[in-house]
């Protein structure tokens, strides 16, 4: 029963003109509030729980140690306290659900302020502090909250190390990009979330961008620069690392690539004008080396046949002994064309091959159709099983492109210059 209703009030006097045994008529007999409490003790406004709510709520954690909170819950009166008769303090968790026990309460018209004691820990799931409006029906159904900010400034910071240093790289000027995967080259003992940026020693001869972990370095004219990568733990723990590159002009290439990819003059095999034209494989001084790639003695090294007048030993692709190659190329699934294209392979040593010393020069070189478009070119001290990846920004649909790689032994733009070949060349999404 609504006693504010007028027709209800009118319905209440008849009732008590009844009891009463008096004749009147409800209309000419209204009824208010303070009629109510005379006979019957209540009163129609606090029949419902409050809706007005506190003001302005404000806390500052004073305790500088992690996971605890200390200080004062302060607030404002609600506009109208005309139904409020208290208020209570709550830890809320993130759906604004109450956690735990009431923190405190504070009657309408007192101080408003509830303070919480030093070393006090933050209840498991409580993200916020709230205050509710109260009378003898119950408390509001919301509340006034402000979010708890845990001030960690006494705790120790451990900053972050650099666990896998990035190896220095090559590039060729005004060629693709090269991206490294920095996401296991830091820790960080606190399990922060780190941040990661990089600069350039010198732009004019490359630029660095970050993104999330990936460090792109795009090369742009020859020389050598220094890239630093700084990884921030956001609580004043900084680490930095850094590592080369060396950009080289592109190599002039050839007539052709050639059986072992390389780019100069002997691509087309010149090993067709040797002593040994008869093909008999009795002469022929081999003078050319393993690899043919010179062409005075066109029955290669096995010379039993002279059938290498073709030009086909320039790969080094006897099979007859002495061309064993220290190094193997395998593909890491097809090129990846949907943005740009992406040649990954893993490189490994063969153990029962002869060692090569030092660093060793893996080659991508992007093809289209047989035409050489572009190379990247990754330096590296190969001692167990590596994954290489290179990027070209080129149209991943045209299946015209494809990428053949390779692995030298050094890396150099002088046509004069022969390079060993350290494995057998491998073709990548080649029609």
């Amino acid at each position: 029963m609504n006693l504010n209703d007028k027709k209800t009030k009118k319905v209440v006097a008849g009732i008590v003109a009844g009891a009463m045994g008096m004749n009147i008529v409800p209309a000419m007999m209204p009824v208010v509030d303070s009629d109510l409490v005379g006979m019957f003790g209540i009163r129609a406004a606090e029949a419902a729980v409050p809706t007005e709510l506190a003001r302005n709520v404000a806390f500052t954690d004073t305790d500088t140690n992690g996971g605890q909170i200390a200080g004062n819950v302060t607030w404002e009166a609600a506009a109208d306290e005309s139904n409020i008769t208290d208020y209570v303090v709550y830890y809320l968790d993130a759906s604004d659900q109450k956690v735990g026990e009431a923190i405190g309460t504070v009657a309408k018209g007192g101080t408003y302020s509830v303070t919480i004691n030093a070393d006090t820990a933050i209840p498991t799931g409580a993200t916020q502090i709230g205050v509710f409006s109260k009378n003898t029906e119950g408390e509001s159904a919301t509340a006034a909250k402000v979010a708890i900010v845990d001030d960690k400034s006494g705790d120790a910071n451990n900053a972050p190390t650099v666990a896998n240093p990035i190896n220095d790289i090559t590039g060729t000027a005004g060629g693709e990009a090269v991206t490294i995967d920095a996401s296991g080259t830091f820790e960080d003992q606190d399990g922060d979330s780190l941040t990661l940026t990089a600069a350039s020693s010198d732009e004019s001869i490359a630029t660095v961008t970050v993104n999330g972990t990936d460090i792109v370095v795009t090369p742009v004219a020859e020389g050598t620069a220094t890239i630093t990568v700084t990884a921030d733990d956001g609580n004043g723990g900084k680490v930095n690392t850094t590592f080369g590159i060396v950009v080289s002009n592109a190599p002039t290439t050839g007539d052709g690539t050639g059986e072992d990819g390389t780019t100069g003059d002997d691509t087309a095999g010149d090993d067709t004008t040797g002593d040994d034209t008869a093909g008999d494989g009795t002469t022929g001084d081999d003078t050319a080396g393993e690899d043919g790639t010179t062409g005075d003695d066109t029955a290669g090294e096995d010379g039993t046949t002279g059938d290498d007048t073709a030009g086909d030993d320039t790969a080094g692709d006897d099979t007859t002994g002495d061309d064993t190659k220290p190094f193997s190329i395998t593909a890491k699934g097809d090129l990846d064309r949907s943005s740009g294209i992406k040649a990954t392979v893993n490189v490994d040593r063969i153990s029962a091959a002869p060692d090569h010393d030092g660093s060793e020069v893996v080659i991508f070189q992007l093809m289209k159709g047989n035409e050489p478009v572009s190379i990247v070119a990754l330096e590296k001290d190969i001692q167990s099983p590596e994954g290489l990846t290179a990027h070209f920004n080129v149209d991943g649909s045209d299946n015209n492109y494809w990428v053949k790689v390779f692995v030298f032994d050094e890396f150099n733009s002088d046509t004069n210059s022969v390079q060993t070949n350290l494995a057998q060349a491998l073709e990548l999404g080649k029609n």
